[in-house]
This record gives C-alpha cells, sequence and structure tokens, in this order.
C-alpha cells in the first residue's frame, strides 16, 4: 500500500496498491493508514504533456452564479440526469478540455474558456 497526501491543502490520502486495486481516497486520520508513511503530493516534473487542469465545482458554480447562468445550469443539469451525478461525484473538479462540459456550458450561453479558466 502506498499512501499519498492527494491536495496539499487538505487531509485527504490517496491510497494506491501494487496489485490490481483501484485507488481510493480516505482521511489522513483513517485507522486503515496506521502504521502506514505518508507522502506528501509532488506534482509530476516529468517531460511529458500535463494532464488534464481541473477546475473546482465550487469554482465553476460562483462563476456560472456571476454571470446568472446558475439557474440555466441547474435546469440543463437536470434534463441529463447522468451528468448530474457525474457533476456531483467528482473529486478533484471539472477537468477544463471536457468536450461535455463544454457542450454543456456552451448551451446555456457561458464561455467554456471563461468558466474553465485557471
Amino acid at each position: 500500500m502506498h499512501a499519498t497526501y492527494a491536495n496539499p491543502e487538505h487531509a485527504d490520502v490517496l491510497v494506491t496498491w501494487d496489485e490490481d486495486r483501484a485507488p481510493m481516497l480516505v482521511s489522513a486520520d483513517d485507522p486503515m493508514l496506521e502504521g502506514v508513511e505518508i507522502v506528501p503530493y509532488v506534482p509530476d516534473q516529468g517531460g511529458d504533456a500535463p494532464g488534464p487542469r481541473y477546475v473546482p465545482v465550487h469554482v465553476v458554480r460562483e462563476r456560472l452564479e456571476g454571470g446568472g447562468l446558475w439557474d440555466d445550469m441547474a435546469e440543463a443539469l437536470i434534463s441529463r440526469p447522468a451528468m448530474m451525478l457525474k457533476v456531483l461525484t467528482l473529486a478533484e473538479g471539472i477537468a477544463s478540455d471536457d468536450p461535455d462540459a463544454t457542450e454543456l456550458l456552451t448551451a446555456i450561453g457561458a464561455d467554456p474558456a471563461e468558466i474553465l479558466a485557471p
């Protein structure tokens, strides 16, 4: 088992295994971590292309509220239950390059580049 702080600003820990098990996010005080060294989160500094940038859902909500589009987003999500469930379960936020998010934002009259900006 390997444990890494998933986000340096929070006490959540990402637990991974060498064997073929899905990673899981747990609280740093979870008993399963007893005796396990939790290493600090260190962003990958490799030369590979960076992965997607994530925008926290609360930031997207605040930007939509500021533009008077939050009610439109709520209606759009209600009409798309699968997407609403996806949004409600996002751990890292909304990927800035997510085609579904871009399509939905465009459909309600929002500028995806502005709403999903860093």
